[in-house]
């Protein structure tokens, strides 16, 4: 947890400095539960500019959800800094069409433009992005954060999800490849095993011992 709290404070003029962690492991690896803490933390510090945890039942509705994805986080960045907020509440009663606009225009209107003279370092956190199961989506929200990456060195952005091929290949990619770098949950885990796996066989060993003592004479 230190070293993702140091990576958050590094300066906003460092232009070495990764804008993008990736969270990735199995299910049950604690992904989202680092997440969360990380949020916390940076609540209390008043780092926390936005969340966005996709829900384990996104499944193919990823594309519906992740249209969402650039409002929230320019609503929750509009509560977070109240001077970025007036001039996101100023562009968009100026021109509502922005709320129709593709996710890639509502990037660079409502978060961009607003937190380009932003001079504190705040962390945007999006959960499960693995659980959209339409690739494309996946892929677009990976173009929005290598954007975001690329425009707004006030913010670092934390993504949580499995280690899939696809996502893989996203952070892999030129446009994210120099600009995150990555924790793997699973590492603490004996044999890289998924948390599901470890308590069934655990149970599995407890139900073979009753089984055993109870079959003794």
């Amino acid at each position: 947890m230190s070293d993702i709290v140091e990576w958050i404070n590094k300066p906003i003029d460092d232009s070495n400095a990764s804008r993008v962690l990736w969270v990735n492991g199995p299910a049950g690896t604690g992904k989202t539960a680092l997440a969360q803490s990380v949020a916390e933390i940076c609540q209390r510090n008043g780092q926390l500019g936005a969340s966005f945890f996709f829900p384990r039942t996104t499944g193919a509705q990823g594309s519906k959800m992740a249209s969402k994805l650039v409002l929230t986080l320019a609503y929750q960045l509009a509560v977070s800094l109240p001077e970025v907020g007036q001039t996101i509440g100023e562009l968009v009663a100026g021109n509502l069409s922005i709320l129709d606009k593709s996710l890639e225009i509502q990037l660079q209107q409502l978060i961009v433009g607003p937190m380009s003279s932003a001079e504190k370092v705040m962390v945007v956190v999006i959960d499960g992005l693995d659980v959209c199961e339409e690739v494309i989506v996946q892929r677009q929200v990976m173009s929005l954060l290598a954007a975001g990456a690329d425009d707004i060195p006030s913010l670092r952005f934390i993504v949580t999800s499995r280690n899939t091929a696809w996502m893989r290949e996203g952070f892999a990619s030129d446009s994210l490849h120099q600009k995150a770098y990555e924790i793997c949950t699973d590492r603490t885990l004996p044999e890289r095993k998924d948390m599901g796996v470890l308590l069934r066989e655990g149970f599995t060993r407890v139900l073979t011992t009753l089984w055993r003592s109870n079959s003794i004479p």
